[in-house]
């Protein structure tokens, strides 16, 4: 398990040092990377005919309800086909749900790692200087 860890920390190393001076340009680099491929992972993963169906139906049903909002009963209908169609895009779209689980939890992993924490920065005369604990009486006379 170490060996897979070095390994993935060796890639993202090696895709961040061309701009290790510019830790901004470096996330917005490996975010643009990790769309693109999230979205190729999509692609594959998933039946793209299928999915165009399954949103054209969609797409329907919704200017369907705009053509009958008058009438209740047929709305009602029309709500029912419209979550019916909704859960088959759901369906369709799980696969590549599932298969980008794994690539984005290491990606999210590594750009936190990276990215989320900021080193503390040396004040030298800073008035907010910690010199330790603080005794009762130098906290105020509402402090217990």
């Amino acid at each position: 398990m170490n060996f897979l860890g070095k390994g993935i920390n060796t890639i993202f190393d090696l895709l961040v040092l061309p701009l290790a001076g510019w830790p901004a340009l470096a996330l917005i680099f490996l975010s643009l990377l990790t769309a693109a491929a999230a979205l190729l992972i999509f692609k594959l993963a998933t039946n793209q005919k299928d999915l165009a169906t399954a949103r054209d139906r969609l797409v329907g049903h919704i200017y369907e309800m705009g053509l009958y909002q008058d009438h209740l009963s047929v709305l009602a209908r029309i709500q029912g086909s419209l979550a019916r169609a909704n859960l088959r895009y759901l369906s369709l779209t799980l696969p590549a749900l599932l298969a980008l689980l794994v690539p984005m939890v290491v990606a999210v992993v590594q750009l936190e790692s990276r990215f989320a924490h900021r080193p503390l920065e040396a004040v030298p005369d800073s008035p907010h200087r910690s010199t330790g604990h603080r005794s009762r009486s130098d906290r105020g006379p509402d402090a217990s």
